[in-house]
């Protein structure tokens, strides 16, 4: 549940408990300066690592290094749609352009 906080008394081996109250599977997320408390999220990783949340949200000033295969970024200069890498050399923009692997054999250039 989004906004609960929850607390842990330390015990020096590095568990976390919480309230049996705690959403499963939700990421945990520090609150406050101490870094003592931490609390649940609407966000969460289930068993197969697959993540859900409500809404991503994409920096409007992404640092982008080199090209990562599936990675997704927000791109300003197309208008605010994020872009999705395909390929070391090529990104395509959601909504905007697709990717599609083909085989010429007509020995002919297709152009884009």
């Amino acid at each position: 549940m989004s906004g609960t906080t929850l607390s842990a008394t330390a015990t020096g081996n590095g568990d976390v408990v919480g309230p049996s109250s705690s959403t499963d599977n939700a990421i945990a997320r520090y609150d406050l300066a101490t870094g003592k408390l931490i609390q649940d999220s609407s966000a969460s990783v289930d068993d197969n690592g697959s993540v859900s949340a409500n809404t991503i949200k994409l920096s409007a000033t992404p640092t982008v290094g080199a090209p990562i295969i599936g990675e997704i970024y927000y791109n300003s200069a197309e208008g605010g749609l994020p872009e999705y890498k395909v390929s070391t050399a090529s990104s395509i923009t959601l909504g905007a352009e697709f990717y599609c692997i083909v085989v010429n054999k007509t020995g002919v250039q297709i152009n884009d």
